[in-house]
């Protein structure tokens, strides 16, 4: 790929990112992740424990799991997409636990900030047009959960973002 084709599809993508931010729809900031997720965990028939009200900590508390086939509880972190408090993780999450970052339909084994925002922007610039499936807010998910128990893995994490999800429903129907 020559330097002028490569610069191009950069200037490109710096101009839609500009666009989106300046011309982008401002009701993308009211999505309530937090909500989401915890409909989300009831409707797979476990246990959801919120602990954000009264948090000080800038990450937050985590929305903590039971599912039925696990012995200790799960974490789930709604954490900002530029992954800044990132390096906070290490303090939070409970020892000898294992973590994912999700956004939207992909999962990340270990941060990838350039990745999700790519992502970030494929959705931005699709809900532009009125296309895409997903409600491109700037929040991803942390799951934390036993290094025994892989659960988490079997939830469609990706409705969180849905549209659909977010006009009342998930996607098998409960809410």
């Amino acid at each position: 790929m020559s330097s002028h084709v490569l610069r191009a599809l950069l200037a490109g993508l710096l101009i839609t990112t500009v666009a989106a931010k300046i011309w982008g729809p401002r009701n993308i900031a009211e999505v309530d992740v937090r909500a989401a997720v915890v409909a989300l965990v009831t409707a797979q028939g476990w246990s959801a424990y919120d602990e954000a009200a009264t948090s000080p900590d800038p990450l937050g508390k985590a929305i903590n799991f039971q599912a039925p086939e696990c012995e200790a509880l799960g974490q789930v972190f709604p954490i900002d997409l530029g992954l800044q408090l990132a390096p906070m993780l290490d303090g939070v999450i409970r020892p000898g636990y294992t973590r994912r970052f999700v956004y939207m339909g992909r999962t990340w084994l270990t941060e990838d900030r350039f990745g999700m925002r790519l992502e970030w922007l494929k959705h931005r610039v699709l809900s532009m047009f009125g296309l895409g499936r997903y409600v491109a807010n700037e929040t991803a998910l942390v799951i934390a959960e036993p290094h025994d128990c892989r659960v988490a893995d079997k939830v469609g994490w990706s409705a969180v973002w849905e549209r659909r999800t977010r006009s009342t429903r998930l996607p098998n129907g409960d809410l």
